[in-house]
């Protein structure tokens, strides 16, 4: 990263300029400056507003021009009128970076988005970073940097520093976190609101926390991703860092979509490549605002589990469960199970430890049900010793403990959550459901996260757990460029005829298809019906009779294919009707695939993260599952694998109502060949379609394509 484009001025300023400043510390202007002054900002603060001499003791000046210096970071909350003048004088005097906190721009029409570029282009023009508009700030808490103007800082207190840093969208939902990570001790180390993202975006904070000491998990709130390709960079320099990403994200339904437009005026990006970039970079996407704060906390302080091992049993996601009831024990198992978690059998040495510190009456087997033990053993410490049992197994990757209300011995239960979390090499996790308030809030205050609903419990261990996954098949070596391969697809593709809307011929098609390993049936093109029977008669089979023609995009729909052909008659009148379809209309004779799954397979490109790779169930079952996996190339077979394993109808591959397995490792490969197509050819592809891949007990074929360039 260049000097220029450094945020280093944005979080780290040796002086701040408040244009706009007020003399009412209460209000939008004066905020800025009554936070850096209890915080102790060590360098200096420059209130700027022509009708005062002084703020809070702080000398004023009229405009940027009259400042002794030029700051490294200017703050404005003035109205919107006076932004643009403003700010060309920061431009002028070469402050480094501007936080905007007014509003009126982007986000109200095109007006105000005019206003927003010729603001942006400025501070381009003058290699100063812009954060906002329409932004609540940043904070930096060891640098003692409170340039915001949040509520969520209670007058008279001061954050407490700590490892979790904010990137959010939403100064509101900013404001609900800052207050919610010193509440509970969690700490903060830095909080930026973007606003409309004029300039410095998500993607950008994000990497630039990836290299922040102070920082150990990043969490956020995102809209939208206006840079995909930078966002997935940071979130794999993450990985590899081991700094865990926790997002809320909104959009997930059109209805959210349209209300973060109208919020930050950008578009969502699809739910399911956002998904699918998850997953792949490790990035944990929370269902709840409570789930993102807890799930922050827990893995800000828990310690990393060792990197599964594909050879190990379980592969890192064996869970021990212990919970305050039976049915309790019954409702983790189950939340468990959905997360991907096995509950394994406990060794002997771990029973004989439960037998001795549980009564005579309790099942000594995974979950581990505590029934009465608080009561039945007072003075003691049995959920430390049961919980430490459990932990200790060797078959336990990570442990989970569940208590519900014990008010009564509420010191109890926080000092054996306390020993049991602290004492842990593995993650473990602690729930107190219905909780005794000060003693929840003393137990978090001394840094142990404690969550109040099981469910967030056992996904903060997934989340975990899908870390290190995503940081061992980051580990492996992926599919590599095949240069070669790569400048003749792009040459077939740049040279080959297309319609207006850039679609490639068949024959184009089927080359790149080729080129890439892809199998197809045997085809043959014929311009009439004598070439159609000929080719029939070569192929020694039933066979399918396509229409061809520049107009014919969606040939069944059109009634250009004839399915089951195998003597001449039948295939002289299909012929002779196809032909006369379009009369450019050539014909395709292939041969039929018998039997097999049918699966949509293809690429479509995403605004934000460019191409990505579809797969899905497809034929007669596309109406009953409604669904497809994606993910984002390159990557290999394993991953493909999973891919498809994962969908809703995965059982047809194994085979239902007699039918034979299918060979699922032939559809993955077919998946990875397209993965290294999308991974060569961004740019030169807009689109490509695979419908249906016909998957046979003895391999894959792509029966039919069709291919959009860009």
């Amino acid at each position: 990263m260049s000097a220029n484009h450094s945020l280093a001025p944005l979080f780290h300023p040796a002086s701040v300029a408040v244009v706009g400043a007020s003399s009412d510390l209460r209000r939008l202007g004066g905020i800025p400056i009554r936070l850096m002054r209890e915080h102790g900002f060590p360098g200096a603060i420059y209130p700027i507003n022509p009708n005062r001499a002084e703020i809070a003791g702080l000398r004023c000046y009229p405009d940027v021009a009259s400042l002794p210096e030029a700051p490294d970071l200017a703050l404005f909350a003035a109205p919107r009128d006076a932004v643009l003048p403003a700010l060309r004088q920061c431009a002028e005097r070469g402050v480094k970076a501007a936080a905007v906190f007014t509003s009126g721009f982007g986000e109200t029409g095109p007006g105000g988005a005019g206003l927003q570029e010729e603001m942006a282009g400025l501070c381009r023009a003058a290699g100063m970073r812009l954060l906002g508009p329409n932004c609540m700030g940043v904070i930096h808490t060891r640098s003692r940097l409170m340039a915001t103007f949040t509520i969520s800082i209670r007058e008279g207190e001061t954050l407490s520093p700590g490892p979790i840093a904010l990137v959010t969208h939403s100064g509101a939902l900013a404001a609900c976190m800052i207050s919610d990570l010193h509440d509970t001790g969690a700490g903060l180390s830095a909080m930026v609101s973007l606003g409309n993202e004029a300039d410095v975006d998500f993607a950008e904070c994000v990497d630039h926390f990836v290299d922040d000491p102070d920082t150990r998990v990043i969490c956020g709130y995102l809209e939208s991703v206006r840079d995909g390709r930078g966002l997935r960079r940071a979130a794999e320099r993450a990985l590899a860092a081991g700094k865990p990403i926790v997002l809320l994200k909104s959009g997930a339904t059109e209805a959210g979509a349209r209300a973060a437009m109208s919020h930050t005026a950008a578009l969502a990006t699809p739910h399911g490549v956002f998904t699918a970039f998850a997953r792949q970079c490790g990035v944990t996407l929370c269902r709840s605002y409570q789930e993102l704060m807890e799930t922050a906390h827990f893995l800000s302080r828990a310690p990393r589990a060792p990197r599964p091992s594909p050879a190990k049993a379980g592969g890192g996601r064996r869970l021990g469960v212990l919970s305050f009831s039976g049915g309790g024990a019954s409702l983790v198992a189950d939340a468990a199970v959905e997360e991907g978690f096995s509950l394994p059998p406990l060794a002997e040495a771990t029973r004989a430890r439960l037998q001795a510190a549980l009564p005579q009456y309790a099942a000594l087997r995974n979950p581990v049900d505590l029934v009465s033990v608080m009561v039945s053993k007072p003075g003691q410490s049995p959920i430390a010793e049961a919980g430490a049992a459990v932990r200790d197994d060797p078959s336990v990757d990570a442990a989970v403990l569940v208590m519900g209300v014990y008010h009564h011995m509420a010191d109890q239960v926080g000092r054996d959550f306390k020993r049991l979390f602290e004492e842990s090499a593995k993650p473990f996790a602690c729930c107190w459901m219905a909780p005794h308030r000060a003693a929840l809030q003393a137990v978090r205050k001394a840094g142990v996260p404690v969550f109040e609903d099981y469910d967030r419990a056992v996904r903060a261990l997934a989340a975990q757990a899908g870390f290190e996954e995503a940081a061992a098949r980051a580990a492996r070596p992926g599919p590599e460029i095949d240069l070669s391969r790569q400048k003749e697809a792009r040459r077939l593709i740049g040279s080959a005829p297309r319609s207006p809307e850039g679609m490639l011929p068949p024959a184009a098609c089927r080359a790149l298809l080729g080129l890439y390993g892809i199998p197809q049936p045997a085809q043959a093109e014929a311009t009439g019906a004598d070439g159609a029977v000929a080719a029939w008669r070569k192929m020694g089979g039933p066979v399918a009779l396509k229409a061809i023609s520049q107009g014919l995009v969606h040939k069944t729909d059109a009634g250009g294919v004839v399915l089951g052909l195998d003597d001449e008659g039948s295939l002289r009148e299909a012929a002779a009707r196809l032909l006369a379809l379009a009369p450019d209309a050539g014909l395709l004779v292939q041969r039929m695939a018998e039997g097999g799954v049918e699966l949509l397979a293809g690429l479509s490109r995403d605004p934000a993260f460019g191409l990505c790779v579809t797969g899905g169930i497809g034929g007669i079952f596309v109406e009953v599952f409604g669904e497809a996996a994606r993910r984002l190339p390159p990557f290999g077979e394993e991953e493909a694998s999973a891919m498809l394993r994962g969908l809703r109808g995965a059982k047809l591959f194994e085979g239902v109502r007699g039918r034979p397995p299918v060979d699922l490792p032939a559809a993955a490969r077919v998946l990875t060949r397209l993965s290294e197509m999308a991974a060569e050819l961004e740019g030169a592809l807009a689109e490509l379609d695979i419908n249906p891949l016909i998957v046979t007990p003895g391999g894959a074929l792509a029966v039919d394509a069709r291919v959009r360039a860009a």
